[in-house]
């Protein structure tokens, strides 16, 4: 009996000895050689030392990614010397969901001109995809990921779903209180949960995202207004549950 249970006993000891505790909990990783990397210019927006990111507005990378503001990941050793404002060139390559950034050059602020912003809805109403495109790549990335393709199995495509390209009012109302249970898009039926933005984000900001995310890639659908999410936050005002999609088709 004694001998049947040292395999398992072997077992746990091991893995309970393969981690080192004092590693760091956050390091990147080496590009590999069949990872693509692109050269990368931009201005630093925001330090996040607890993400071991950087917030960078860069400029378009031809081939690969429209001009966009998104949280980067890098080294350990780059962020003291990173403060907001910053020119900053490097070598932008993906692992897994994460981008990372290597060979790292930052400059003192105002050495260099910096990327424009995207530009302000004009009339402060209709939603600015390009505004929309900055808050959906530091909100809406992680999940949906860059491509608009989701996670399979997880978290659902933007990219070509029907529900992007129905009635606005119910998209406004699954960014302002949330969604949970399930939902079938392209056929495929998820029950991941998405967490409710209303707190988070301004009217014009829910409109700028949903009009960037109605335009993006194959979809082609109209533009969301500031004042069509001010209406729809106002009517479900007293709401605290996230919504299922059931409740929302009867809307």
């Amino acid at each position: 009996m004694y001998f049947r249970f040292l395999p398992l006993l072997a077992s746990l000891v091991f893995a309970g000895c393969s981690r080192d505790p004092a590693s760091p909990a956050n390091t990147s990783p080496p590009a590999t050689a069949a990872a693509p990397a692109y050269p990368l210019r931009g201005v630093v927006t925001d330090v996040m030392p607890a993400q071991s990111s950087l917030m960078v507005r860069h400029e378009e990378i031809p081939g690969f990614m429209p001009a966009m503001t998104m949280a980067l990941k890098v080294e350990a050793d780059v962020l003291p010397a990173a403060t907001r404002d910053q020119v900053i060139t490097a070598t932008l390559y993906r692992r897994e969901a994460e981008f990372w950034l290597r060979d790292v050059k930052l400059s003192p602020p105002g050495s260099a001109a910096a990327p424009a912003a995207p530009a302000a809805s004009a009339d402060g109403g209709v939603g600015n995809a390009e505004a929309g495109q900055a808050i959906y790549a530091r909100i809406c990335f992680t999940c949906h990921q860059f491509t608009g393709l989701g996670l399979p199995g997880a978290f659902p495509p933007l990219a070509g779903a029907e529900p992007v390209a129905g009635d606005p009012d119910r998209l406004i109302r699954i960014v302002l209180h949330g969604l949970q249970g399930p939902i079938t898009v392209k056929g495929v039926t998820y029950a991941s949960v998405m967490p409710p933005h209303g707190m988070q984000l301004q009217d014009q900001e829910i409109a700028d995202v949903l009009t960037y995310v109605r335009g993006a890639w194959d979809n082609r659908s109209g533009p969301v207004s500031a004042a069509a999410v001010a209406r729809v936050r106002a009517a479900d005002a007293g709401r605290a549950m996230m919504w299922t999609w059931d409740e929302l088709q009867n809307r």
